[in-house]
């Protein structure tokens, strides 16, 4: 099913606490179903430099589960509209699969055994 990224816009929201929150919203088109994420933007100083950190919401990430290549893509142009670039949409991203469709495109994984400790890596 073709996936397009329609909107992400920076919004700011009330948490729990009653305190601000940055934030951005992203509408998505799941073949013809308009879907609405909300990603918080929080920022840290940590000596003299700045970091940014995006957590998307509960729906997002169950939405996208079998299609983290989607979640990837999206949460990168999400970076990206963070960091004041502009973008033209709608943008198309990775066709939406079912599960098993997904689970059939990832790549096998090898256990590799060094002393005691066993490694997984993508094969």
């Amino acid at each position: 099913m073709k996936t397009q990224v329609l909107l992400i816009k920076k919004i700011q929201r009330i948490d729990s606490a009653k305190d601000k929150l940055d934030g951005l919203q992203v509408v998505v088109l799941l073949g013809d179903r308009k879907k609405t994420f909300i990603f918080t933007v929080k920022k840290a100083k940590i000596g003299d430099r700045e970091l940014t950190s995006f957590s998307e919401d509960e729906h997002f990430s169950q939405t996208f589960q079998f299609n983290d290549h989607i979640g990837i893509e999206i949460t990168n142009l999400v970076k990206k509209v963070a960091q004041g670039e502009s973008l033209n949409f709608p943008i198309s991203v990775s066709d939406f699969g079912t599960p098993e469709e997904a689970l059939a495109k990832q790549k096998p994984f090898e256990r590799v055994y060094h002393g005691e400790t066993i490694y997984e890596k993508m094969g």
